[in-house]
C-alpha cells in the first residue's frame, strides 16, 4: 500500500446497529463527500461491483454508507478501504426494532408494532412474521455475499470460523453496548489518513432512551415478559450472533490493549461528546 493511495470510509450499516448515528459522524466530518446509502441507490448502486465504479468516477467521495445489499468487508483495487462495522446485542437489537417501527410508518413493521406491546411483536416477528429478525439476524447479514437469497437462508454452525475470521479483520471494529470505546478506537485508526477526523456524536433515531438499559445484563427482563419457553426458543435462534458478539468484544479489547493511554483518550472523547448535545 501507497502513500499516495487514496482511502475510502465504508460504514457497514446493519438495521438497528447505529448506522444512522455513524452515518451523521461521517456527514459532519465530509460533506458532500460522503454518500449515503440513499446517494448510492440515486447513483444506480445496489450492488458491489457498481459501488467500485461509482466510487473510481467520483474522486471527492472519502466516505460511503453500505446498506441492505452488502454487510460483509468492503475491499477493491487500488484504493484502500477502512471498513466499519458494528455489533449489537440481538435482544437490544429487536427491543430497538420495535421502538423505531412504532413511530416510523415507513416500516413495513409499523402497522403491527404500533398496535402491539413489546411480547407480541417480538412473538409476532419470531414466529409470524418470516423475514428473520429473531434467527441469527446478524450472521446471515455478514454471510450474504450481496446475494439477498443468501440473506434469507439460515447459517449453520460451520459457517463460524470463516466469518469470526472475517470479522476480525475489519479494521474498525465495535458494538453498539461500547460506541464511546468503538468511535475512540476508530479516531485512533483514522486519524494517520484523517488527521482532522471527529467521532463525536449526537445518536440518532434513538426513539426511546430509558430503554438503553436492555442490554446484555437485562435479559431476565425479556424472560419475564416472554416466558421461559419463548425466551429460550429466541434465544438458541440467535447463538451464532451471540457467539460473534463474544467475539466482537474480546477482539474490542485486544485493539484497546495495544493503544496507549486508552482510558484518557476516552475520557476526553466523552467530554468531547457531550458537548455536542448541547
Amino acid at each position: 500500500m501507497t502513500e499516495s493511495m487514496r482511502r475510502i470510509i465504508a460504514v457497514n450499516h446493519i438495521f438497528k446497529h447505529a448506522g444512522t448515528t455513524l452515518a451523521r459522524i461521517m456527514r459532519g466530518n465530509f460533506g458532500k463527500g460522503f454518500v449515503d446509502h440513499l446517494g448510492l441507490i440515486e447513483r444506480g448502486v445496489r450492488t458491489i461491483q457498481p459501488l467500485a465504479d461509482c466510487i473510481r468516477r467520483e474522486p471527492n467521495i472519502k466516505a460511503v454508507e453500505i446498506h441492505h445489499f452488502f454487510y460483509d468487508r468492503f475491499d477493491m483495487d487500488g484504493v484502500a478501504v477502512d471498513n466499519i462495522l458494528l455489533l449489537r446485542d440481538p435482544w437490544a437489537r429487536i427491543r430497538s426494532t420495535y421502538d423505531f417501527c412504532r413511530v416510523s410508518t415507513e416500516q413495513l413493521l409499523h402497522p403491527y408494532a404500533s398496535k402491539m406491546n413489546l411480547a407480541e411483536f417480538i412473538r409476532f416477528i419470531a414466529f409470524e412474521w418470516g423475514r428473520g429478525h429473531c434467527d441469527n439476524f446478524v450472521t446471515r447479514c455478514l454471510n450474504n455475499k450481496g446475494d439477498s437469497k443468501i440473506a434469507c437462508r439460515k447459517p449453520a454452525p460451520q459457517v463460524m470460523p470463516q466469518t469470526i475470521e472475517r470479522m476480525r479483520s475489519v479494521e474498525i471494529l465495535g458494538v453498539v453496548e461500547r460506541f464511546d470505546e468503538t468511535m475512540v478506537l476508530a479516531e485512533e485508526h483514522l486519524r494517520p489518513f484523517f488527521p482532522n477526523i471527529d467521532m463525536a456524536y449526537v445518536p440518532a433515531n434513538v426513539t426511546q432512551k430509558s430503554n438503553r438499559s436492555l442490554h446484555t445484563d437485562r435479559h431476565d427482563e425479556f424472560r419475564e415478559i416472554l416466558g421461559d419457553e419463548v425466551f429460550e426458543n429466541i434465544q438458541e435462534r440467535c447463538a451464532l450472533d451471540f457467539e460473534l458478539l463474544a467475539e466482537a468484544n474480546r477482539e474490542m479489547d485486544r485493539r484497546i490493549a495495544k493503544i496507549e493511554d486508552f482510558a484518557n483518550k476516552l475520557d476526553r472523547f466523552k467530554k468531547r461528546r457531550a458537548e455536542r448535545q448541547f
